[in-house]
């Protein structure tokens, strides 16, 4: 219910809405997948399909971030156990970017969750140094976790200054993820879902 209907003010001339991908229609389905697609490499996404399976439990959510009525962007989260939402994956389509829409989406889902986390990929470059900046002036900190997953070096951020996430935590991103063998196996097969508690290692960020 939560993400059915959210609605934001920009500048006092457009709203946003969060809405639920089960109410979106096809075309807006449709261009949401694209938007997911066009905005992450292929080793750092599932198939789309496993994000519409893992939408039937209760605890995981894909939405679409709307403009009035035009379909922007998306979010894929999933809550945890500790009741700690993790941001999965948050995109605009580039042709909306630098409006402030993701801006405004960012910090109210942090401030309807208590803790919102988030991976993000360790800056190494200028798009991942933007992407790292865009998520800590909207109300996220970094924490001292790093990680890498399938080749991939990842940063963790938080809502919630001074939390610390500790491995279980993020090995539980993945299970949290469906109650389903068949989807389970799927991301198991997409992402290091078992051994990466050996992979946690907490430093100071360089």
């Amino acid at each position: 219910a939560l993400f059915l209907c959210l609605i934001l003010e920009i500048g006092g001339n457009f709203m946003i809405r969060i809405q639920h991908y089960r109410y979106l229609g096809s075309k807006d389905r449709e261009r949401l997948r694209q938007i997911y697609e066009e905005s992450f490499p292929v080793d750092e996404r599932f198939d789309f399909s496993i994000l519409v399976r893992c939408d039937k439990e209760t605890n995981v959510h894909l939405s679409g971030i709307l403009l009035d009525d035009l379909l922007v962007g998306m979010q894929f989260t999933v809550v945890l156990p500790n009741d700690a939402t993790y941001l999965m994956y948050f995109a605009i389509d580039e042709t909306y970017r630098n409006l402030g829409i993701g801006s405004n989406a960012l910090q109210k889902l942090a401030i309807t969750n208590d803790n919102v986390l988030l991976s993000i990929e360790k800056p190494v470059d200028e798009i991942t140094m933007r992407r790292r900046y865009f998520y800590l002036r909207n109300g996220l900190f970094e924490t001292k976790t790093f990680y890498e997953d399938t080749g991939v070096q990842y940063q963790v951020l938080t809502s919630c200054f001074g939390y610390e996430p500790d491995a279980r935590e993020l090995i539980s991103r993945y299970k949290c993820m469906t109650s389903s063998k068949r989807i389970w196996r799927l991301i198991k097969n997409t992402f290091n879902t078992e051994s990466l508690l050996s992979l946690i290692h907490i430093s100071e960020p360089t």
